[in-house]
């Protein structure tokens, strides 16, 4: 997910749409997850958000916050935000980090049938996407816990034909 991440933040450095104070907020939050600091840029990307409800960046601060989120294993709260976001998405973000952000939190929340839903989505409308071994992963990891064990197969080895570095014991 932070593989376009670098786009995100060029876009957001140029805009001149925002306010001295609400750049220097966004800037310093997202130089926090740059760092990996994702403790204090969850606190900055919250209290950007509350802060600035209308900016025009706020859809891409929800993504870096749905997306630390996720890092943190706080499932439920990255799955409410990439949901308003899969339905709302910021013009500036590839709708499949959307999805694939979706997807991971469905699956993390055990939630495999929507896991499969969406990950089934993203292989179909994009096939040439940079994560798309991680896409086959995803619905192959759902569909072993829904007892779908061929097309698991299938996806799984997909996956592993894709890029080498996935590593599946079948």
């Amino acid at each position: 997910m932070k593989m376009k991440f670098i786009t995100l933040t060029v876009l957001i450095m140029i805009s001149l749409s925002l306010t001295a104070s609400a750049n220097e907020d966004l800037m310093f939050a997202v130089g926090l997850y740059e760092d990996g600091n994702y403790t204090l840029a969850q606190q900055e990307l919250v209290k950007y958000l509350a802060e600035y409800p209308q900016s025009d960046y706020r859809l891409e601060a929800s993504y870096l916050l749905a997306d630390i989120y996720l890092e943190q294993k706080n499932y439920q709260q990255a799955n409410e935000i990439f949901g308003k976001l899969s339905k709302t998405p910021p013009a500036t973000m590839p709708y499949s980090d959307i999805l694939s952000g979706l997807g991971q939190s469905y699956y993390y929340l055990q939630n495999y049938n929507e896991a499969i839903k969406v990950f089934t989505q993203l292989i179909s409308k994009y096939p040439q996407d940079e994560q798309i071994s991680r896409f086959y992963y995803f619905l192959g990891v759902s569909m072993i816990e829904t007892g779908e064990f061929e097309l698991a197969e299938e996806n799984l080895l997909m996956a592993m034909n894709i890029d080498d570095r996935v590593s599946v014991r079948l």
